[in-house]
């Protein structure tokens, strides 16, 4: 069975993020990125595509591996449940449901949810 076109470009996130290669998340140009860490929370996106890849430029590292539990795709929009294991604290665990849209084979729109308590603990 094929994979739909919108999950099989946003799992490129998820790819880039293990890779530590933030920068290669395929983003349009006028993506919106909401995100609970952003500047001003979910009140507004960070937007364009070069202050999302910086954005994960500052994570990326902390992120160790990803599991993929769920993927719902529509063709236009997709969300991914997932697992992502954090290098620190070591063997804190995020659970994230993430949403996108893709336009022209780039993401155009990424509303992150988690919870982040698993990252600040020590």
């Amino acid at each position: 069975m094929k994979t739909p076109k919108a999950s099989r470009i946003a799992q490129r996130y998820f790819d880039c993020l293990v890779a530590r290669q933030p920068e290669r998340i395929p983003y349009a140009p006028h993506v919106e990125l909401w995100t609970p860490l952003g500047p001003a929370g979910l009140a507004k996106p960070i937007a364009g595509a070069a202050a999302a890849h910086a954005f994960f430029g500052g994570i990326a590292g902390l992120i160790e591996r990803v599991e993929i539990l769920n993927v719902f795709d529509d063709g236009e929009w997709c969300a991914f449940r997932a697992h992502i294991g954090l290098t620190a604290p070591r063997g804190a665990v995020l659970h994230v449901m993430d949403v996108f849209r893709v336009e022209r084979d780039l993401i155009a729109f990424q509303e992150n949810h988690f919870d982040p308590r698993p990252a600040a603990a020590s």
